[in-house]
């Protein structure tokens, strides 16, 4: 290819490209002209700029609506894990209560049986006794547990409303944006027909 022959191609080419350039500009004021005039073009263009907006609200509602689910999730798994704690503690706590109402019983039992006697210098210990002598001490025991599951019981009540309002507070919301959803949804007009 000679010298000349560059020369033209870069001339044609240029050319070509400023024809695109100013053809470009007018056909856009062209179609602005001709959607004006044509009305149901225009209705057209306005219905998928809507459509458009709708599936961009679409997508970002999608996107909240599943970077909710997963929070209420993890807090949900948070408020089973902390109620279980609880009815756990609570368990305990009741079962120390009914031990102690029955070592009350036993003791009772065992001072009306084995009356303590202040000048007997010869005393001979039966092993009922022995094992009535016993029974304070695990009373003390059982309510010295008591007092512990306790003061687990209190922090972790306090933790579960936290949590159970925080839960609450996501579903609310969820509840919120699954109503703004149903509202955006749009209502079919199409009447319905009716068998003769």
């Amino acid at each position: 290819m000679t010298k000349f022959h560059s020369t033209c191609l870069c001339a044609l080419i240029c050319f070509v490209l400023l024809s695109i350039c100013q053809v470009g500009p007018a056909q856009g004021v062209k179609s602005k002209e001709t959607t004006d005039s044509n009305p149901v073009l225009h209705d057209l263009l306005v219905e998928v700029h809507g459509l458009r907006l709708a599936m961009e609200r679409a997508t970002t509602n999608a996107s909240r609506a599943q970077i909710l689910m997963e929070r209420v999730r993890v807090a949900q798994s948070k408020v089973d894990n902390l109620t279980d704690k609880l009815s756990l503690v609570r368990e305990k706590i009741t079962y120390e209560i009914a031990v102690q109402t029955s070592l009350t019983a036993i003791i009772s039992n065992c001072e009306s049986k084995f009356p303590t006697t202040i000048n007997q210098e010869v005393h001979i210990v039966s092993n009922e006794e022995k094992r009535c002598g016993e029974y304070p001490a695990q009373m003390e025991d059982s309510k010295q547990t008591e007092l512990r599951l306790r003061a687990q019981e209190s922090p972790l009540a306090t933790q579960l409303q936290i949590e159970q309002s925080k839960l609450d507070e996501l579903n609310g919301r969820l509840d919120k944006l699954d109503r703004e959803l149903q509202d955006a949804q749009p209502v079919n007009k199409t009447p319905t027909r009716k068998n003769p």
